[in-house]
């Protein structure tokens, strides 16, 4: 599983402000993906997800109701995709980086 622990990650709203450059560490194989970040509340947060196919990924949150995806294109260091986190909706965009 590669490791890319000074990820950013972008957080689109479908009410308000965008949330942008927050640090995550992103863990992902072929058959699995980890994402972990704090939230504004300085809270920790985990979603763990499986893979659909290549490069698509299904994930739950950690200890809460969520479901979300992200999808990315072999060769990029992006991932991008949705989230329903407790019924607030939302897209997500994560830049992958390990240094």
């Amino acid at each position: 599983m590669k490791r890319y622990s000074k990820s950013r990650m972008d957080t689109f709203y479908r009410k308000g402000d965008a949330s942008l450059y927050v640090e995550c560490i992103v863990e992902i194989s072929d058959d699995a993906l980890v994402l972990k970040y704090r939230n504004t509340a300085g809270e920790f947060v985990e979603y763990v997800g499986e893979a659909q196919g290549p490069g698509h990924y299904l994930l739950r949150g950690k200890g809460f109701p969520s479901a979300s995806t992200l999808h990315r294109i072999e060769d990029y260091l992006v991932l991008e995709g949705s989230y329903d986190e407790d019924g607030e909706l939302g897209m997500w965009r994560i830049l992958l980086k390990d240094e």
